[in-house]
């Protein structure tokens, strides 16, 4: 064997010996399949929501590759569902701060269920829709009961029934 050859086969047995050590063995049969992690929320996808005549309804998906519609508020009344883990939230709105567009405010706080969220949108002035706007970025911060705080980035519409 020669000598250059030698110190890959000691690196090879270095890493393999160390497979078990490091969590790269066998799979444990006591483990569950997914194990939660503390503070990591799973935005969900709620049902295609349709504003009432005269309500106006923001509605937020992630902004991932399979964007899923995991928020809708209404102005009237000040309501919000949040698809979370599996699980429909109901919150109310608390307060609103910034200039407000069709009922809704930049800047939305709601509650209920012992969640607090902070939702934060941006409005596109160059585009519009009828009867509605277009929110191209947002930020929905989800402060659970635990106290772990998730930031979900999101894009959506404002949209409202006639």
């Amino acid at each position: 064997m020669s000598h250059s050859f030698r110190p890959r086969i000691l690196t090879v047995i270095a890493m393999v010996a160390c497979l078990p050590a490091c969590g790269g063995g066998a799979a444990r049969t006591d483990a569950p399949d997914r194990a939660p992690v503390a503070g990591q929320l799973e935005p969900g996808d709620l049902p295609r929501p349709s504003p009432a005549a005269g309500q106006c309804l923001l509605a937020l998906w992630t902004r991932t590759a399979a964007a899923k519609l995991f928020f809708a508020a209404t102005d009237n009344p000040p309501t919000a569902q949040l698809q979370l883990d599996r699980r429909t939230l109901v919150l109310q709105r608390v307060s609103g701060d910034g200039p407000e567009t069709r009922g809704h405010a930049g800047t939305q706080r709601y509650r209920g269920e012992g969640y607090e969220l902070t939702v934060r949108i941006s409005l596109d002035a160059t585009r519009t829709i009828q009867d509605g706007a277009i929110v191209p970025d947002a930020a929905v911060e989800v402060r659970e009961p635990s106290g772990w705080s998730n930031v979900i980035p999101a894009s959506g519409l404002i949209a409202c029934g006639s």
